[in-house]
């Protein structure tokens, strides 16, 4: 079993909840920044085909995958 079940807040802390004070202090500071969220391919969870891309539908399959597919909604 991975980590992210072990400790899946952590996860979703660090993961959603940083991504979301992080867009709220460039929404602050710079709001004409860009901001590039890096995401995962675990937010599709198994591929129907290959290759996957963002149009893709999220399908997280773990709480790792569920705090990144969070911080990329957000």
């Amino acid at each position: 079993m991975g980590e992210s079940w072990r400790e899946p807040e952590a996860y979703l802390r660090d993961n959603a909840a940083m991504t979301l004070h992080l867009l709220e202090a460039v929404r602050e500071e710079a709001p004409e920044a860009a901001v590039v969220v890096v995401g995962s391919s675990e937010l599709y969870g198994p591929p129907a085909s290959l290759p996957v891309d963002e149009s893709a539908p999220l399908a997280p399959q773990n709480p790792y995958a569920v705090s990144k597919a969070s911080a990329d909604l957000l």
